[in-house]
């Protein structure tokens, strides 16, 4: 059984029966007929489930725009009004781009200004898709990481090479993998606090 609340507060459950059960917002009985707010609330049910079933995401706070995660940290931002304008993100939420899929130009900054709240909104919602700090790791620096790899865990001081981190342990040859990487933190330089 799958249940949904429309923003007008009726909630919209799918049975494992398959059937659709609308109730009044204060919950005191089904609606045996679909009218007025209770076809909003239908309307927003489907819209909801097309959006899962695509793999969007609707904005809940301005649900007329679209935001699709399409990996490495970018998205693709829609208003359902306009074509589709794709966002980067690398690094900070700062650091969009985007690109105007009409004309391929980049997007006025009147525009992209918009297109980043959504963008941003939606890496809030889905911390999973946001760059870990160790990602961004710059070569020589000194890091404590927590890794695992194959089921065994270990925290070591790594310093930064070239697509890995070596282990400062005395090791020769000992390395892990940013992939494998779960938590860390610079220690060196050491990080500026604010």
């Amino acid at each position: 059984m799958s249940g949904f609340t429309a923003s007008n507060g009726i909630p919209v459950t799918l049975t494992a029966d398959g059937r659709l059960i609308v109730e009044n917002a204060d919950h005191t009985y089904p609606a045996t007929v679909a009218a007025g707010e209770h076809v909003d609330a239908l309307r927003e049910f489907f819209r909801d489930e097309r959006d899962a079933n695509l793999g969007r995401w609707r904005w809940p706070a301005n649900p007329e725009w679209l935001v699709k995660y399409i990996g490495e940290h970018m998205v693709v931002v829609v208003h359902e009004t306009e074509f589709w304008q794709s966002v980067g993100r690398q690094g900070t939420f700062n650091q969009f781009h985007f690109r105007d899929a009409r004309n391929h130009g980049d997007v006025l900054s009147d525009k992209a200004a918009a297109y980043k709240r959504a963008a941003w909104a939606f890496f809030e919602a889905h911390p999973e898709h946001c760059p870990k700090p160790w990602t961004e790791a710059k070569l020589g620096e000194v890091w404590v990481v927590a890794a695992e790899r194959d089921g065994i865990g270990e925290i070591a001081a790594v310093k930064v090479a070239s697509g890995h981190f070596d282990i400062l342990d005395g090791r020769d040859g000992g390395y892990i993998r940013p992939q494998d990487v779960t938590s860390g933190r610079r220690i060196w330089p050491e990080v500026a606090e604010s």
